[in-house]
């Protein structure tokens, strides 16, 4: 039975050192998703502006253009898969970690505020869920993020095969194709050929989930608080129909009543119709993103947002 004993205490004491390994590979990893978590969650910089929302606000908004042509300083934090709760819980931690700043841009999902977040990227998330405060906000959303916290034979579970490829690649630095897409910035360069099979269903009427828009409640309120300028956009859409166009009156209603002003660049004529600038339906692709990033840029200075 001693023996039994000896050799579980030796496989936790095992487990839980190349767990520690990979947190902090992965913590200090010099490029990709890590890096630009870590820049969010563990840095102290100021940046005048934050780009926010889920993977449409990452790769569509080019951060270095924005920067050199605008004089102030941008990032990209954008996540993929983040919808509003997620969003809000990062924006927080954000005002609260960093030097407050000037501006926040929200990029508003269209085709995702009908469904909620119950689920969060363990594997992503999980080497900074030493921040008490962040832990906290994302158990709210997936109850996983605490046993992966507190167990690690369950986190190291979400990295398999994959992840123990990244953390080889991260160890030895060698960036994968995944990890070299990510500007220092944030932004995401996407360089794939248009996914028909990524191609979402827009035939229906677009339903606001309340629990949505009580996040983006949440933002503009805690923005308000802060005294920190918020705009929305909504990025291009390939080709959008009847129904995209709906929605996004419905929500620019729903913010100018909050005093709130969105910019739809939802359709952008001839980047919404030109395939090769799209990788799929809602996200461009890199010579999307930089054509799309001065039209953005000329906008915004025409309408003197940026005081």
């Amino acid at each position: 039975m001693k023996k039994v004993f000896k050799l579980i205490l030796i496989a936790l004491i095992i487990v839980s050192i190349i767990d520690t390994a990979f947190n902090y590979v992965f913590k200090h990893a010099p490029w990709g998703i890590y890096r630009k978590l870590h820049t969010i969650i563990e840095t102290k910089e100021y940046y005048d502006a934050w780009m926010i929302g889920s993977s449409r606000v990452e790769t569509a908004f080019e951060t270095t253009l924005l920067s050199q042509r605008t004089k102030l300083k941008f990032f990209n934090a954008g996540i993929h898969g983040a919808k509003t709760q997620q969003t809000y819980y990062l924006l927080k931690h954000i005002f609260n970690q960093h030097p407050l700043p000037k501006y926040v841009f929200l990029d508003i999902d269209i085709h995702n505020l009908e469904t909620i977040d119950t689920l969060l990227n363990i594997e992503q998330f999980a080497p900074f869920m030493y921040v008490s405060s962040l832990r906290k906000d994302f158990s709210n959303i997936d109850k996983r993020i605490m046993y992966a916290y507190y167990f690690p034979v369950y986190e190291l579970s979400f990295y398999g095969l994959r992840g123990t490829s990244k953390f080889l690649r991260t160890l030895f630095n060698k960036p994968g194709r995944y990890d070299t897409t990510f500007q220092s910035t944030g932004c995401y360069h996407s360089h794939t050929d248009y996914q028909i099979s990524h191609y979402p269903d827009t035939t229906h009427r677009f339903y606001f989930h309340p629990f949505n828009l009580m996040y983006i409640d949440s933002i503009i309120t805690i923005c308000q608080k802060h005294n920190v300028s918020l705009i929305a956009t909504v990025s291009p859409v390939y080709r959008p129909d009847a129904n995209i166009s709906d929605a996004v009156k419905e929500i620019s209603n729903y913010l100018r009543h909050k005093d709130i002003l969105l910019l739809n660049f939802s359709t952008i004529h001839p980047l919404s119709f030109q395939q090769e600038k799209f990788s799929d339906k809602y996200h461009l692709k890199f010579n999307g993103s930089v054509e799309f990033t001065h039209f953005f840029c000329d906008s915004i200075m025409r309408m003197r947002l940026l005081q």
